[in-house]
């Protein structure tokens, strides 16, 4: 197994640096991203590391938060045919209540 970090808040190399995250986890059977950081981000580094996103076969996305999930229809214009798993409600709006302000 290899893991190539696409997207991270920090970097002390090459790729471009971004609040975010983004894993490709390569296995003899499959190609996995984790997280999609928050735009395009992703594609340059992928890119840059010669990682084809067109061949990814599965996307896990952890939580909701843009900066780990922003690139989504970016990445399903170039990839329609990744398995995508994410919690169904990730994506809708949550509020937090603070003495009555949300």
């Amino acid at each position: 197994m290899k893991i190539t970090a696409l997207v991270e808040n920090q970097t002390k190399c090459e790729l471009k640096a971004k609040h975010g995250l983004s894993l490709y986890i390569e296995t003899q059977n499959h190609k996995i991203l984790f997280d999609l950081g928050p735009d395009n981000t992703i594609f340059d580094n992928a890119k840059t590391r010669g990682i084809d996103l067109s061949k990814v076969d599965t996307v896990i996305i952890s939580h909701g938060h843009m900066d780990h999930g922003g690139a989504l229809s970016c990445f399903l214009q170039i990839n329609a045919t990744a398995k995508i798993y994410v919690q169904k409600k990730a994506f809708e709006p949550h509020y937090s209540k603070f003495i009555f302000l949300k």
